[in-house]
């Protein structure tokens, strides 16, 4: 059974960052959320999968539809699981740094 565990990280006077872990079948993976005004853009994913690849996608833009899935609950597996499918998508991928 999949969980999710949101938590914010930090607030600031310009912004915050929220980390939501995604957890199942023994694998972790989290998103991170960062919303600041004193940045080129105001919102930054971060997605770190289960194998450590990332993607990061930058926008100006929230990545959740409120009018078409109502207010983002960060419990709630569809709504991640659509912001993540959108980040994997439309990110820059970074992969996971290989073992020497």
């Amino acid at each position: 059974m999949a969980t999710l565990n949101a938590k914010l990280l930090n607030i600031t006077p310009f912004g915050m960052t929220t980390a939501i872990t995604l957890t199942g079948n023994g694998l972790e993976s989290e998103l991170t959320i960062r919303a600041s005004t004193n940045t080129p853009y105001q919102w930054m994913y971060r997605y770190t999968n289960a194998s450590g690849d990332q993607y990061v996608y930058k926008t100006d833009s929230f990545l959740h539809n409120e009018d078409a899935f109502g207010q983002f609950d960060p419990d709630d597996i569809m709504h991640v699981s659509m912001m993540v499918g959108r980040i994997v998508e439309e990110g820059r991928h970074r992969p996971a740094p290989v073992a020497a």
